[in-house]
């Protein structure tokens, strides 16, 4: 049982929790003192200068306030009755203490934590939100932009687990027009003991629902914790992938190229403008009288 929870079902972004953004490099302009293009030479030289600048933006996306690395970030949102450990949970991922006093959470709040991934370092921001049905709407606003859902229930207690498919499978429904990967978790492993909720119903409700992943945690002795955010990071990978960034952006045609196109790449002297307008009117005239 404790190997089949570890694997799961299925294989396959600041605050804001938004993933750093693809590059618009949008109109390309190389401009002189009055504004206007002069050269394609100086284009290709402004267009390489802005291509530096968006990597050097996109490398500080790129990192935590503590200059921590990271390729892609995802919003996880954590879901849940009051009580069955939510925050006890992220805590215990953040290698914090066990609280037993813990508070139940009033509010939204998030924390990041990165993991390793193939060749990837994957951020996931994991949102704690509250259970209390008062502060549903308050929870729900943080649904927006989410790449996962992990939905929290205590195997001591029955009714936690009865309301996923009541109250919490609903709002990951309405959250998205795209499936977004679910995880199942039933803390509170350590008083199994005194379990509430069958392992066989919550298999049926893992199948019936295409469920990403089961585990069965405790908070108090950090048993499964890693594994469970190890694996969502994995599902992130398969499901979304990383956004291509402006590393990935193409590179700017060698001059020899655009040399092939017979595109002249030098400056033209100041007092050769009249020159080269006076000889192609020329060839104009030359061409009607033919």
């Amino acid at each position: 049982m404790a190997q089949l929870m570890s694997t799961g079902w299925a294989e396959g972004d600041d605050a804001s929790g938004r993933r750093p953004r693809p590059c618009s490099m949008g109109p390309i302009t190389s401009a002189t003192s009055n504004g206007k293009p002069n050269s394609l030479a100086s284009k290709v030289a402004h267009t390489m200068n802005r291509i530096e600048g968006m990597k050097r933006r996109d490398a500080r996306l790129r990192r935590n306030d503590d200059g921590e690395h990271f390729d892609a970030r995802f919003k996880v949102v954590l879901l849940g009755d009051s009580g069955v450990g939510k925050t006890s949970l992220i805590r215990s991922a953040m290698g914090e203490d066990f609280n037993p006093s813990m508070i139940s959470t009033i509010g939204i709040d998030f924390v990041n934590r990165t993991y390793q991934v193939e060749n990837y370092n994957l951020q996931l921001q994991i949102w704690d939100t509250a259970g209390q049905e008062r502060y549903r709407s308050l929870a729900t606003s943080s649904f927006r932009d989410a790449k996962a859902f992990i939905i929290v229930y205590d195997i001591t207690y029955l009714a936690s687990f009865t309301r996923i498919r009541e109250a919490w499978l609903p709002l990951t429904d309405s959250n998205s027009n795209e499936p977004v990967p679910v995880f199942f978790v039933g803390n509170k492993s350590d008083l199994v003991r005194i379990r509430q909720v069958p392992v066989a119903d919550v298999e049926k409700l893992a199948h019936q629902q295409y469920a990403h992943g089961v585990f069965e945690t405790s908070a108090r002795t950090g048993n499964n914790v890693n594994a469970l955010f190890q694996a969502v990071a994995e599902s992130m990978l398969s499901t979304w992938g990383v956004p291509k960034l402006c590393d990935n952006l193409p590179p700017v045609p060698p001059i020899a190229s655009m040399d092939e196109k017979r595109i002249q790449l030098h400056e033209v002297p100041a007092d050769d403008h009249g020159r080269k307008k006076r000889r192609k009117k020329g060839l104009n005239k030359l061409r009607c009288c033919q």
